[in-house]
């Protein structure tokens, strides 16, 4: 079984390489062809709507041949109508944006030159991977430890297993290990984020002579030695919006058994933290982007993005949507064919 699952890791990782390519020479085609194809899809689909809905006007109408009943007719219209407006308004925001539609696309070719001359930063995931999994088995040991500080009581079931109560402080040091445990993984994830980060900056600010293989090693030593605290610190303020959920979650809970009036006012509030939480998550990351490009602190790169932001939230919005669609399409790529070779490799292997 282990050898399928390496081979199938190997195809990946070539098939993810082989997407790289595709879109170092053709970022620029497919971008188009997205943008001016949703637009199209939008106007064909309103007259599709419109069509099955003259057809149901007219007298030969049969409920075999079409989809909708004569008292969808009004509804079709409408919803053909609205689907030519949002095509006609995609048609206006393509032409009004075309500046910052080229310089998404010239920053997506940037990203597929970075990954081609410094290969090395693939390894950063994989290399948190297994970082991450053996700090979960030390928490998974401090859990184990801590759950069986308590009293042993008889089980009230038949089953022959005990249970454990306890007191107020062993249940607040259960829950300070969970918040420590969230913020160390979210550490991690902000260590790699960071290094991926000064990576590209260092690729894209640096001269033809410098050594591409070095940068890699450069950001994790910039990340470990000079901004390791901001970085802590950025995990931190994400870290502080756990409890926050647990009170909310408690808060419901009380109150509902007070009234169920109140359930729809607090679920609103949930949303709104939910809300300021990936706010805070999109800026963090951003003051991140900025401190391994300048070199200030957390607050300062935090305040920096958010003014950056603002004045030019059309570009940012721009690239943001691009580049989730092609890491959608890369997603969808590669494991489309990666499935298909694994599948045809264990067939063969069968035969």
């Amino acid at each position: 079984m282990w050898p399928f699952i390496l081979l199938g890791v190997a195809v990946a990782v070539v098939i993810g390489f082989l997407f790289v390519l595709i879109m170092r020479y053709l970022t620029s085609v497919m971008v188009w062809v997205m943008l001016i194809g949703t637009s199209v899809g939008f106007a064909l689909l309103g007259y599709l709507f419109y069509s099955e809905a003259k057809a149901a006007e007219s007298p030969e109408f049969s409920t075999d041949k079409l989809f909708i009943n004569k008292d969808d007719i009004s509804l079709y219209k409408n919803l053909a109508y609205v689907l030519w407006g949002v095509s006609v308004v995609s048609f206006i925001f393509i032409f009004l944006c075309l500046r910052r539609v080229r310089l998404s696309i010239a920053i997506l070719k940037a990203s597929s030159e970075f990954v081609k001359d410094t290969p090395t930063s693939l390894l950063v995931a994989p290399v948190m991977f297994f970082v991450l999994m053996l700090v979960s088995i030390l928490w998974i040991i401090g859990f184990i430890y801590i759950w069986s500080c308590g009293d042993i009581q008889k089980s009230r079931s038949l089953l022959p297993i005990g249970t454990i109560e306890w007191n107020s402080t062993t249940k607040f040091s259960f829950y300070m290990i969970i918040i420590f445990v969230y913020w160390s993984t979210l550490f991690l994830f902000a260590i790699s984020y960071f290094i991926l980060a000064s990576s590209t900056c260092l690729w894209y600010f640096s001269n033809e002579n410098r050594d591409n293989k070095s940068i890699v090693s450069i950001s994790v030593s910039r990340a470990l030695f000079n901004h390791i605290g901001s970085i802590a610190f950025g995990a931190f303020v994400i870290t502080l919006f756990l409890p926050i959920r647990w009170f909310m979650d408690w808060l419901t809970e009380k109150l509902n058994e007070i009234s169920d009036r109140t359930d729809f006012l607090v679920r609103c509030c949930s949303c709104c933290v939910d809300c300021f939480e990936r706010f805070v998550r999109y800026l963090t990351n951003h003051s991140y982007i900025h401190i391994a490009m300048t070199g200030d602190s957390f607050i300062d790169g935090c305040q920096e993005s958010f003014f950056l932001m603002i004045r030019n939230i059309i570009r940012f919005g721009t690239i943001q949507g691009l580049g989730d669609f092609f890491v959608l399409l890369g997603s969808v790529f590669i494991s489309a064919f990666t499935t298909y070779i694994g599948y045809k490799i264990i067939m063969s292997f069968d035969e």
